[in-house]
């Protein structure tokens, strides 16, 4: 009986032991029939292409999983002087890419373990800063140069090491011959209602037709918006010559198939560019004279601002941080890629100036307008012939001109400045484009392009 009870109390120990066992002795089996499954298939170093794209996926996704910039900058949308006031007047916060070559070309290989990935580098979130911008412009340049041109280029160009492609302004000529249609890529602020009446009143002098959409300002058309915007101007090309007016940025029409077309433009001193702007929003006979406007009448608040005030308090209305997202002067010479409306963009900066240098016949300027159109007359003779003649020609008179704008302090424009460094740059590399030009026609060497 004592045996009995004794073996009752134990019976829960020897049920757990004898499962342990079997644990044991099964596990065993199993360990063995899987080493027999692996051998047979190769060496358990080297894992199955199942273990290695379940590793692969989970790394890329660890990679590429977005940390939120805590440096991020508010997008502000450039928007129309003619259609809307100067600036946004809420933030919007937005996540900035590198450029897309970066991307395409990013991958490097990683390792989990000992297996090799081809794991793409992780993404940089929020505004590019300018180290990093000084440290890519090298590999970026010749990329970007392929992809808003459009042209192979000799292979001495292409083969060259990116900083080679600096670029210094000259007197060349490069119109092409026998230029039917001529792009105005018209910098608003930048006197291009003067021009426009120009047009208007040279093509009834010089035969040809002058062509203004009347629309709110769209510098950035997509690929289709610009073949068909080519096919009907090419079209309209063949039978009189064209001049085509639009806050336009700059595009390539050979890269999309077409022939090469001629561009011009006027640009005026950054900072007076963005007075103008600023205070032309706050016009309030716009608001009630606009058919595009009427209605829309902002807030006494910000028909009363003034850049005094304005800009000390770096109000997104009239300061441009830097990495945020503006309507630039050196963006309609960039082109239509998204960072060539980047604030501070050195790489945005280089291509506005090979495009200015290499597809502008030429680039006016605003404070000295009367030379402008004398090197237009001389440079794009089909359409600006007599121009310096005209009254308009002579740069006495203006159109959409302001001529009460309040004055601004000096402690301000030099605050501007700050912010304008990379327009400013372009702004001298213009000026001093259009001088050469000049001093070429007084010597009589202006060379003729060879399409």
């Amino acid at each position: 009986m004592r045996v009995f009870s004794m073996c009752r109390r134990n019976m829960g120990i020897l049920f757990l032991l004898f499962g342990i066992f079997g644990y044991l002795f099964v596990g065993s089996q199993v360990a063995e029939t899987i080493g027999e499954g692996q051998s047979e298939r190769g060496s358990p170093e080297e894992p199955s292409d199942s273990a290695k794209r379940r590793v692969e996926k989970s790394s890329i996704e660890s990679e590429e999983r977005p940390q939120r910039n805590q440096s991020e900058v508010p997008q502000q949308e450039a928007k129309s002087a003619e259609g809307e006031e100067g600036g946004p007047e809420g933030e919007d916060y937005a996540v900035l890419e590198p450029p897309e070559e970066v991307a395409s070309r990013a991958e490097v290989p990683a390792k989990v373990g000992d297996v090799p990935l081809g794991a793409p580098r992780r993404k940089v979130y929020g505004a590019p800063s300018r180290d990093y911008e000084e440290k890519m412009i090298k590999a970026l340049v010749k990329e970007a140069y392929m992809k808003v041109t459009g042209e192979g280029g000799d292979e001495e160009l292409q083969q060259a090491p990116a900083y080679t492609l600096k670029v210094e302004p000259s007197s060349r000529n490069v119109t092409p011959a026998d230029s039917q249609l001529v792009f105005f890529s018209a910098v608003p602020k930048c006197g291009s209602s003067t021009t426009g009446h120009l047009f208007k009143k040279l093509s009834v002098l010089n035969n040809y037709y002058s062509l203004t959409p009347q629309q709110r300002i769209q510098p950035v058309i997509d690929e289709e918006q610009q073949k068909t915007l080519l096919e009907n101007l090419f079209s309209l090309s063949e039978k009189v010559p064209v001049a085509y007016t639009r806050h336009l940025y700059y595009f390539n029409t050979t890269r999309l198939g077409f022939p090469r077309a001629a561009w011009v433009a006027i640009v005026r001193h950054p900072v007076e560019r963005l007075i103008s702007q600023f205070y032309y929003a706050r016009i309030p006979s716009r608001y009630l004279e606009n058919k595009l406007l009427q209605g829309r009448m902002p807030s006494a608040e910000f028909m009363n601002m003034t850049l005094d005030t304005c800009v000390p308090q770096r109000d997104p209305r009239c300061w441009y941080r830097e990495g945020s997202r503006q309507m630039l002067q050196l963006s309609f010479f960039c082109g239509q890629d998204s960072y060539c409306t980047t604030v501070g963009s050195r790489r945005a900066l280089q291509m506005a100036k090979y495009n200015a240098e290499n597809f502008y016949s030429a680039v006016g300027v605003l404070e000295d307008l009367h030379l402008s159109y004398r090197v237009f007359e001389k440079y794009l003779p089909r359409f600006f012939a007599r121009a310096s003649v005209s009254d308009i020609g002579t740069g006495r008179v203006r159109f959409n001109s302001q001529e009460n704008k309040p004055s601004v302090r000096n402690s301000t424009r030099l605050m501007m400045e700050s912010y304008l460094k990379e327009d400013l740059d372009l702004y001298h590399f213009l000026k001093q484009r259009l001088h050469l030009q000049a001093q070429a026609l007084e010597s009589g060497k202006i060379d003729t392009y060879d399409n």
